[in-house]
């Protein structure tokens, strides 16, 4: 879910989504391959690997009122038709990660649920995967650039591979607008800077059921006349807690 938190009208317009490298952290602390050189200090730009996903539009075309929200599926299906305990994510308005093009190995949507729009993809995969063990997945701008510019500028290797199906987008710190960090055990290693996200959500991994929700900031709240004002101190650990019943189940 996607969410206004400010007090002004957001647009989705060109806002991107992306999956951070390594798909799953690393474990019992083992250093990041993408640290500046000779320290251990994470790099000032976030590789996101995979597929570089937007939203569509000319600048004003998906408004998102204060407190309003929007979602976004990997499969955008009545997943509750086999799984009762699961979520219906084929709802008109809501969007899914899916292109004809470069997905055809996904769930077509159904009808009414909107697609967002891959302007990058690398490797041969037909399929767009988040992880099920430890995800970080972050929001970002182009920096007022067209998708084919930000390509051309953030483009490179990636040094845990010789393999050019694994290269990614180097995403400026300072055009990250948010992301969030999960773990399967303290002890594995950060993707994402202190400035994005200085803690970690713990989950249990595959097969739990299991959501990260954010916490409601109540006195900010509030101030916003009872608007709900989510938790964003850029610390996951803080700003989200995890719950057994997912939050869509019922809506």
């Amino acid at each position: 879910i996607l969410y206004n938190n400010s007090a002004d009208v957001a647009y989705l317009d060109s806002l991107c989504i992306g999956v951070v490298d390594p798909w799953n952290a690393l474990t019992n602390g083992r250093i990041s391959h993408w640290v500046k050189p000779g320290t251990t200090e994470l790099r000032d730009s976030v590789p996101n690997i995979g597929i570089g996903w937007m939203f569509p539009g000319s600048g004003r075309d998906h408004a998102l009122q204060p407190g309003e929200e929007v979602v976004i599926s990997l499969n955008g299906i009545n997943h509750a038709a086999t799984v009762s305990t699961s979520v219906d994510l084929s709802k008109p308005g809501y969007w899914s990660l899916y292109d004809p093009i470069l997905t055809p190995g996904q769930t077509t949507p159904q009808p009414g649920v909107k697609l967002l729009q891959g302007f990058w993809k690398v490797g041969t995969s037909n399929q767009y995967i988040i992880s099920q063990l430890s995800p970080a997945v972050f929001i970002y701008s182009l920096g007022g650039k067209t998708p084919q510019q930000f390509v051309n500028d953030t483009y490179t290797w990636n040094p845990r591979y010789t393999n050019r199906n694994f290269d990614v987008l180097m995403v400026d710190k300072d055009l990250v607008m948010d992301g969030i960090e999960c773990f399967r055990a303290s002890t594995d290693t950060k993707r994402f800077r202190s400035e994005i996200d200085n803690g970690f959500v713990l989950i249990d991994g595959v097969g739990q059921g299991q959501s990260a929700h954010r916490r409601v900031d109540e006195a900010a709240t509030a101030a916003a006349g009872g608007r709900i004002v989510y938790m964003d101190t850029n610390n996951s650990s803080n700003d989200f807690e995890v719950r057994t019943t997912a939050s869509l189940l019922n809506k």
